[in-house]
């Protein structure tokens, strides 16, 4: 009899076991969803790209608003984080009406690991810090970059996909770019030639003496390979202005 009684008990509790199992497993398929279920789900179901995603209340109900850019236009997505369920799709704009901002993590672009070892091979001498700001200019992704040095700095503006560099200017310290006194004496074309041969190696293909922002400069045009380089050089100085580069 004893053994019998211990017997139902055991089966008794065997039951409720299965039975809390049973309630446990029902009650986790009743998970609401956050923005991160939201963004998985909407990845999971759509090759489109997530413009934004906002919680909102709509009669009293929380739901989540995804505006998704897809290829024929931008959508909205209205989901149900408490069912799980897309209770509304609406066209907003169709993509030729649609202007998307690209933010610096979504551009893309070499490292600026790369980019300081690029700098490194085209500077000449020490420098003191370097800063590296990542764009997007025309459809473009660009990094400018500033390079401090002891008694100047030179700036950069740089390719941020392929790592060409566009253009560099020097510019010293303290000093406006003004033009010299008459007094001193223009450097012959032939040094500026040579001077500019010493920065970009190529065929000279053009060499103009010009005023440019108050200042006599030469600028003087080197084919390399399928590529010109303006190279732009200080009148009195010889100094190094800028170089920039067409394809």
């Amino acid at each position: 009899m004893i053994n019998g009684l211990l017997g139902r008990v055991i089966g008794i509790l065997i039951v409720a076991v299965l039975i809390i199992i049973l309630v446990l497993s029902f009650r986790g398929g009743d998970q609401v969803w956050d923005e991160d279920n939201i963004r998985l789900f909407i990845s999971e179901q759509y090759s489109g790209s997530i413009q934004q995603i906002n919680e909102t209340i709509v009669d009293g109900q929380t739901v989540y608003e995804v505006d998704l850019l897809e290829a024929t236009g931008l959508y909205q997505i209205v989901i149900d984080p408490a069912t799980q369920t897309i209770l509304s799709l609406t066209q907003l704009s169709k993509r030729e009406n649609v202007t998307v901002e690209k933010d610096a993590s979504q551009l893309e672009a070499i490292s600026t690991e790369k980019v300081r070892e690029i700098v490194n091979q085209t500077i000449e001498g020490d420098y003191s810090d370097m800063e590296i700001t990542l764009r997007e200019s025309g459809g473009n992704s660009i990094y400018d970059i500033l390079v401090y040095q002891e008694e100047a700095y030179t700036e950069i503006v740089m390719d941020a996909q392929t790592g060409t560099i566009n253009t560099i200017t020097l510019r010293e310290k303290g000093v406006e770019n003004e033009q010299p006194p008459e007094t001193l004496d223009v450097i012959g074309e032939e040094e500026a030639v040579r001077i500019a041969l010493t920065h970009v190696a190529g065929k000279v293909d053009d060499v103009e003496l010009e005023e440019e922002n108050g200042r006599l400069v030469y600028e003087i045009e080197i084919e390399v390979g399928e590529s010109e380089a303006n190279v732009y050089i200080d009148a009195f100085t010889g100094e190094l202005i800028t170089i920039k580069w067409e394809d």
